[in-house]
């Protein structure tokens, strides 16, 4: 009886230990999501004043290619399309937007904006999210994450124009 006792118990701390970690994961997943989402938000958050004055779409590489059917002789111009400019200031003021929208859709808290978001060479968007995932079932076991574990994310996304 008292084995019985003692097996229960261990299958039952395996179980609240299986449900953390599963909790943990989906809420990394889900918070990999929103980042995702507001990085490609963000990737379309074209920093004016570098668009306005060193302009994008227009001068891409030009490279000669062969259209299909044609002879040696006739040629078409392909262009690569530049980089969609980002700065920052645009890439923060997307994230802040878009999480306004989509955050409190979310079974998690809502979460911050990390340090690591903006561009860090100007036409790629980062975004770094941070929150804390739940624990749903407390053990003894589990008793150092009741108030949740920190869960930080990072994505990016780049646009190009044309």
């Amino acid at each position: 009886m008292l084995l019985i006792l003692g097996y229960a118990v261990v299958v039952l701390l395996l179980v609240t230990v299986v449900a953390a970690a599963t909790s943990v994961h989906l809420t990394r997943h889900r918070l990999m999501g929103l980042a995702d989402a507001a990085a490609l938000d963000a990737a379309d958050a074209i920093d004016t004043e570098r668009f306005y004055t060193g302009g994008a779409g227009g001068g891409g590489q030009t490279g000669g290619g062969r259209a299909a059917g044609d002879s040696a002789s006739r040629r078409t111009e392909q262009t690569t399309p530049d980089p969609v400019p980002l700065s920052d200031a645009s890439v923060r003021a997307s994230v802040s937007g878009y999480l306004a929208v989509a955050a409190p859709l979310q079974p998690f808290p809502a979460p911050q904006v990390g340090a690591g978001t903006g561009t860090p060479d100007g036409v790629t968007a980062q975004v770094t999210l941070t929150t804390t995932a739940r624990i749903p079932l407390v053990s003894s076991v589990l008793r150092p994450w009741a108030d949740g574990v920190r869960v930080t994310v990072t994505a990016r996304a780049r646009a190009r124009a044309g």
